[in-house]
């Protein structure tokens, strides 16, 4: 047997495949190099869109597939659902949608602002401000959209016609028909066996065994969601798999006269653009359920996902969680099954469908045929509801649906089913019993929230957690639909009062508006030479290859001949002895070549550790945490070949230093070799070496080079997270809002060891002010051990935590005054002159022009006045505003890592190699330099190559942390390119016209030594002595302020940002574009840390987060609606190279502002006294214009505790209302939590 195919015209042949090959592995061991991506979109924009490239080629393909599935150019809207799936830590998206913005229908002029000042009339005032874009110093291009080449579909690869042929000839052949019915995805359970006829293009029959399982679609060898995670996620083996696409039966769509029909088999982007269809061709009141499904397929996963995933899966499956179920079953929707044995027959699916946790009343011998969706009538009225903890691509937390038939304005009849609640899709008997015969009316709603809260009951140790908010969604969405109902009854009935103005805003779905973005910079001086590229936004230097695919990261090494992998044993326990350790049952696997464990690094090799030597390669005697490596089982790999033994990290330093105690040997015997990172910000500062040096030990050990690869899951249980943090605060202020003292306690989970979680809370501590003076201030930090995996560096590196803690206090003290926050904190902003509470001056600050150009540039009174008055006519709706500032100190805390080497070779034909000790990690740092050298040397960048960061090049390299690398590595760069043009000043002064290479001839002809070192300390830096409180710990400051407006829905906790606004002081900008990709991409970040991601663990330890399927990053619609980026202009920097500014972790912080606009708008909430009456008409009725009843100003509508994240959860139980007050706190020390949050 041989698979053919084609990738980019090329024809690859494989004889003997394995079906759980899949494509990357294959492309990675087959060392099919030449395969890269050759997508006409990859234009000069979507280049520039690209940071550490790792999922770049994803989001490309992604668009690419959108381009080539439509004749028509598509929107913006479609390409933003088009990229949902694909996660970026790097650029926080706008780069991306706005690269590949011009490919759309949408494509407009760059200045998307809805506020520009080239919409307007004229300038509303005379400020700097006011003045059109094209009066000022200030650029918005990062690249010229006319230099791109238009998409043109006559140049797309082809379908290969070898293909076409094989297909019309039936080489391959799929099956066409079963006897006992048609085969699907329904019984791709692990419990469920099926025995039946299969009929290959009507000639040829099989038989199916038990135990044979079915899949579709053609693009997956497998069920495309249960039996991937199966055999992928949970290592189960089938005997048999049969693909069922092209069963004609199982994949038509039919409209009947009771519904419509829909093939169990029928991929759900197939039953999306049908019922597109359908929808537009029938009245409205015939299509509920379907326009529910439809609705609720747009939060359905992914695009990629969907166009795999089944209708039938869904439903066999019988996922408790499952986003179609609860329609399916609300809506009686009826299936259609037959068996071999038993024949046809129909099942309604109601409340006895579901018999239990992942099974259903479908017996082991049936298959799913067809689905029969039935049309409402126009008595019924149908909603589908869905909260989840990130807008897009994501499971749900709780889903509903709903449907009531009505006879005039009484319930004839009701359906309610929940999702998220139980151990099955649930509905609501008793509910649905006792509303029928009762009128449509205020009285009916409360007596249903009661009866819901009683009988959708969620036991405080349900798996899943969050058992408080799941129960509030519960009659939050029957709150909705209720207005639903009400709204259309009132349209023809008398008797049905309409529904209240600031009711309406929940009757209409959740549609988010396209995306916008501008970004402002400094242009370069006019009489700067063309070739200088510093202060320009010069493309990414590895960002074509990483666009095309052809980067290469560390596991696309091709492997070494005679190569093993290594794959960990790791403890499952968070605290105890090892009694003994058997690997026999290892080697009894067949290639298992040995097993290293502590037993082979003896005494002190064992012990290692960042600062404390408190860890162990293996564990010898005991375990501190659920995660821990035992061993490392070592594998004979299938597909020998070379290989390059590498390590990603940010500081191959500790790498090689920690690999050479292992092993007993001299750090010069080890080198460490790192092209670029798929990602950093901290977590590969020192974690790796929990691969690295394993590895090496089982390379010694057995004489094979060995691989290490981790599995996401495998990857956060070893390397740890942010630290959490705790903090408990005291502060005195005047009547005006001016600080007198402050006195915090900072407490942070250093996770089983201390790694370097001291220096995160030494810096914690000095950043704890923010960018506010107080003249009395202590504050405290403690270091707290627990038995859960080592936390480590992340971006900020403990700052925004602390800080997050004195915006806190800021925020507290205004509402505590019934002052505006914006005030309080203004007032106490630092100021030139001041010192901060560790002693250091502030000077050259900018902090009070961030500050005001950022509200004047968002419009900030303006939109503040309009967040108010949409409050007042809005009830469960509340908008909020936040600007908040940030102080960043640059330089390591740990005085020695201030130093920096580069080397910087020429060669006779003029072209320059450069290497530093510094990462790439999608950063720029390496395209900086290449600036910083290009300006240097009076060369073009093209002349000059980037090396490999390695050991044996610059030595002691300090990590690339700190945001201090374009710092330390530009001015070792610039000193090593110095020495080299002084070299050249002669034969420059004898010939000033010959040019570089003739420079560099003649001085290689008269042996003049054409390469260089660099080395760069930073001057005035004294580090900070916490016993004796004295020290200057950073060489300067990085300053910058955001505003940002949310919109919260406060019956879900689900928040919208809608826009944010950003002014950063980054110096005179080495390369705009890449700064202003740090900006962005640190803001989406720090909105991840503020609003979304939050480690879980059980109670016993173990961490339940170890995926994107728990653990929630950002996705390409959660980023602000509107995101407006300015460089600040006229600034420089004496203190750095060129006069720049470090950028890599100062505005994180910045994403607080959502957090804090968000808890305005919680507030807001609070404070209005309708919200709190929940349904109560006569308390909430009010008309437009009529002053808003408020709590007092200062009481604790506004001083209340909101924890980080801001996660939709926290968001709901804030919102006190009538449904939150009617769930019980359980009692501590009567359950035991699913889970538990640290």
């Amino acid at each position: 047997m041989s698979l053919i195919f084609f990738i980019n015209g090329n024809k690859v042949e494989e004889h003997s495949p394995d079906p759980e090959w899949n494509l990357l592995w294959y492309l990675r061991t087959k060392r099919i190099l030449y395969f890269y991506i050759r997508a006409p979109i990859i234009l000069i924009d979507v280049v520039r869109a690209s940071q550490c490239g790792f999922c770049t080629p994803g989001f490309v393909m992604s668009a690419y597939a959108l381009l080539r599935s439509q004749p028509t150019p598509p929107s913006l809207a479609q390409l933003e659902e088009a990229l949902v799936g694909n996660l970026c830590r790097c650029t926080g998206y706008r780069p991306i949608l706005e690269g590949l913005r011009s490919l759309t229908s949408d494509a407009q002029a760059p200045c998307a602002r809805s506020d520009c000042c080239r919409k307007q009339n004229g300038p509303s005032a005379d400020t700097e401000d006011s003045k059109p874009c094209s009066d000022r110093q200030m650029v918005e291009e990062l690249f010229d959209a006319t230099s791109c080449a238009p998409y043109d579909p006559s140049q797309e690869i082809i379908f290969p016609p070898e293909l076409l042929e094989a297909i019309a000839a039936k080489t391959w052949l799929p099956p066409f028909s079963i006897t006992c019915g048609d085969v699907d995805t329904a019984h791709a359970s692990a419990d469920h066996t099926l025995t039946g006829e299969i009929h290959l293009g009507g000639q040829e029959h099989f038989y199916l065994e038990p135990n044979a399982h079915l899949a579709v679609p053609e693009e997956s060898p497998i069920c495309a969601s249960l039996k991937g995670v199966e055999v992928r996620m949970k290592h189960q083996l089938y005997k048999a798999l049969v693909r069922v696409s092209g069963v004609p039966q199982m994949e038509q769509v039919e409209v009947r006269d009771v519904g419509v029909r829909i093939g169990a088999a029928v991929t759900l982007t197939q039953m999306e653009r049908k019922l597109v269809e359908i929808i537009s061709s029938m009245p409205a009141y015939k299509t509920g359920v379907l326009a529910a499904i439809l609705e609720m397929l747009k939060w359905f996963a992914g695009k990629q996902i969907r166009n795999v995933a089944s209708l039938g899966g869904n439903i066999m499956t019988s996922s408790p969680i499952s986003d179609l179920n609860p329609l399916l079953l609300a809506s009686r929707s009826v299936l259609h099954l037959d068996s071999l044995t038993g024949g046809a027959r129909d099942r309604v699916m109601d409340a006895t469908f579901f018999t239990g946790y992942r099974t259903c009343d479908v017996s082991s011998t049936e298959v799913l045929v067809a689905v029969t969706i039935p049309f409402t009538t126009q008595e019924e009225y149908f909603r589908g509801y869905k909260q989840s903890r990130r807008r897009d691509d994501d499971i749900a937390i709780v889903n509903a649906a709903l449907l009531v038939r009505m006879r005039g304005d009484h319930v004839a009849t009701a359906n309610i089913a929940f999702g998220g609640v139980a151990a099955t899709t649930l509905q609501a008997t008793r509910t649905m019993e006792a509303m029928e015969g009762r009128r449509w009316d205020e009285q009916l709603l409360q007596e249903v929230t009661s009866s819901l809260l009683q009988e959708v009951q969620i036991a405080p140790s349900a798996p899943g957690g969050m058992t408080a908010y799941r129960a509030a969604l519960v009659p939050s969405f029957f709150f909705k639909f209720y207005l639903h109902v009400r709204h259309e009854l009132s349209k023809t009935m008398p008797s049905v009062a309409p529904v209240a103005p600031h009711h309406q805003e929940l009757l209409g779905s959740n549609k988010r508006p396209p995306h916008r973005a501008t970004h402002l910079y400094e242009q370069v001086p006019s009489d700067q030479p063309s070739q200088d590229p510093v202060g320009r936004p010069m493309v990414h230097a590895s960002a074509l290859q990483q666009v095309t695919g052809e980067a290469t990261y560390v596991d696309d090494l091709p492997p070494y001949v005679n190569e093993l992998f290594g794959a960990f044993v790791l403890s499952t326990e968070a605290r105890a002895d090892i009694v003994s350790v058997d690997a026999s049952a290892a080697f009894a696997v067949a290639g298992v070549h040995a097993f290293v464990s502590a037993k082979d690094v003896p005494g002190e090799r064992n012990v290692c550790g960042e600062i404390v030597k408190d860890e162990e390669v293996f564990a010898s005697k005991s375990v501190k945490f659920i995660g821990q490596p035992i061993g490392l089982p070592s594998v004979v790999t299938q597909s020998p070949r070379c290989f390059l033994l590498g390590s990603m990290t940010q500081c191959p330093e500790a790498t090689q230093a920690r690999v050479a105690r292992a092993l007993g040997m001299p750090a010069n015997k080890v080198v460490v070799v790192t092209k670029r990172l798929g990602g950093g910000f901290g977590g590969k500062e020192s974690r790796p070496v929990v691969a690295s040096v394993p590895a090496a030990v089982a390379a010694s050990v057995t004489k094979h080079p060995v691989r290490v690869v981790l599995e996401r899951a495998e990857d956060m249980l070893l390397t740890g997270a942010r630290h959490p943090f705790l903090g408990r605060w005291r502060a005195s202020f005047t009547s005006s809002g001016v600080l007198v003292a402050v006195e915090t306690d900072l407490f942070s989970n250093a996770g089983c060891s201390v790694d370097l979680s001291r220096g995160v809370m030494e810096r914690a501590l000095l950043t704890s002010d923010n960018a506010y003076c107080c003249p009395n201030m202590r504050v405290t930090g403690y270091v707290c051990l627990t038995n859960l995996p080592s936390n480590t560096a992340f971006r900020g590196f403990g700052s925004p935590q602390a800080m997050l803690v004195r915006e806190d206090i800021m925020a507290a003290v205004a509402a505590y005054l019934g002052l505006p926050e914006e005030l309080v904190r203004e007032r106490n902003l630092y100021k030139d002159g001041d010192r901060t509470h560790f002693r250091q001056l502030i000077e050259n600050s900018t902090l009070a022009r961030c500050w005001r150009d950022v509200q004047l540039q968002a419009q900030y009174a303006r939109r503040r006045e309009e967040a108010q008055q949409f409050n007042r006519t809005h009830v469960h709706k509340k908008r909020g505003l936040a600007v908040v500032p940030t102080k960043f100190g640059i330089a390591f805390t740990v005085l020695p890592l201030n130093q920096a080497g580069a080397l910087v070779m020429v060669y006779k034909d003029g072209s320059v190699l450069l290497t530093h000790g510094g990462t790439e990690m999608g950063q720029g740092l390496h395209t900086k330099m290449i600036q910083v050298a290009s300006r240097a040397l009076h060369i073009p960048a093209a002349k000059i190559h980037i090396a490999d960061t390695a050991t044996d090049k610059v030595p002691n390299a300090s990590p690339t942390a700190a945001s201090a690398s374009s710092d330390l590595n530009g001015e070792a760069v610039l000193r090593a390119c110095t020495e080299l043009w002084n070299r050249l000043a002669p034969y420059r002064q004898k010939n000033p016209d010959a040019g570089w290479d003739s420079w560099v001839m003649a001085a290689y002809l008269d042996r003049v030594q054409l390469s260089a070192t660099g080395f760069y300390a930073t001057p005035g830096l004294s580090g900070f002595n916490f016993d004796t409180q004295e020290g200057t710990p950073f060489s300067y400051f990085s300053f910058g302020a955001a505003v940002s407006e949310v919109e919260i829905d406060c019956l879900t906790g689900d928040h919208t940002v809608l826009r944010t606004d950003i002014v950063m002081d980054v110096g005179k900008s080495l390369n705009p574009a890449v700064d202003i990709g740090q900006i962005e991409g640190a803001f989406v970040q720090g909105q991840g840390l503020f609003t979304l991601e939050e480690l879980r663990f059980s109670p016993r330890g173990a961490l339940l987060t170890t995926g994107p399927g728990a653990y929630k990053l950002p996705g390409v619609q959660d980023i602000p609606c509107e995101m407006n980026v300015t460089l600040l202009r006229e600034v420089g920097n004496p203190k750095a190279v060129y006069s720049s500014k470090a950028i890599g972790e100062p505005p994180l912080f910045l994403a607080s502002s959502i957090f804090f606009a968000i808890k305005d708008a919680v507030a807001a909430a609070r404070e209005d006294e309708r919200f709190q009456h929940y349904g109560d008409e006569e308390a909430a009725i009010v008309t437009a214009g009529e002053p808003l009843q408020t709590k007092t100003v200062g009481s604790s509508a506004r001083l209340f505790r909101l924890d980080s994240p801001a996660s939709a959860e926290r968001i709901r139980m804030a919102c006190n209302d009538r449904i939150t007050s009617l769930i019980p706190a359980p009692v501590p020390g009567t359950f035991t939590p699913w889970d538990v949050t640290v």
